[in-house]
């Protein structure tokens, strides 16, 4: 594997309170830092060609959304918990690559319309 592809771990939560881990090499935390960015400015973000330990790889996709955080849009989206008993089971959830499809009504409008 070369030395030069872009090598990103994002790590979630278990549960609420728990650390979130982000290890990257610099290729892959400079992607990650563009796709935020480019988010930041434009809405949305997209990144490919990223890739784990294992040289799987993996697209890296980045929604902003500045509502009120007591709104609609972020009361709806699942929380990010990976352990059993703290996964959101909601009917209702939103889930991230929900928005990406931009079928989902608590979909950022920069976003709605576009295909990433």
């Amino acid at each position: 594997m070369s030395k030069n592809i872009a090598l990103l771990h994002i790590y979630g939560p278990e549960q609420q309170h728990d650390e979130v881990h982000i290890v990257g090499n610099i290729k892959g935390l400079n992607l990650l830092r563009d796709a935020i960015a480019s988010a930041i400015k434009d809405g949305s973000a997209k990144q490919d060609k990223v890739f784990v330990n294992d040289g799987e790889g993996f697209s890296l996709h980045v929604i902003r959304n500045n509502d009120d955080w007591l709104g609609d849009f972020w009361t709806r989206l699942a929380a990010p918990y990976t352990s059993e008993y703290a996964i959101d089971n909601r009917d209702n959830a939103v889930w991230p690559w929900t928005l990406l499809a931009g079928e989902n009504p608590a979909c950022p409008p920069e976003v709605r319309d576009e295909t990433l």
